[in-house]
């Protein structure tokens, strides 16, 4: 059960990611999908709980995943986010 429950998790932070990320880039006329999200464990716990990584989306839209990470932090809504921190080409939440 609490793999599901884990799994449940991850589904509704990567659906409340890609809202974000759409919200974002709605003026880009591009499909911009689930696959663009990825996450990375950190390597210090004070970090944060989890990263995500801005290169897909830099790649697809030929942008710094640095700007990238710091455009889409300041969309991102989601109540399984407590805290947000743009870090380079990531965004450790």
């Amino acid at each position: 059960m609490e793999a599901r429950k884990f799994r449940i998790f991850f589904d509704e932070l990567k659906a409340d990611l890609l809202k974000s990320l759409k919200q974002a880039y709605k003026d880009i006329p591009m499909d911009i999908n689930d696959e663009w999200i990825q996450f990375y464990s950190l390597p210090k716990a004070d970090l944060g709980d989890l990263a995500i990584g801005s290169f897909p989306l830099a790649k697809n839209l030929e942008k710094n995943p640095v700007q990238i990470a710091l455009e889409w932090s300041k969309h991102i809504e989601s109540p399984l986010i407590t805290e947000i921190n743009p870090s380079g080409p990531y965004l450790n939440i």
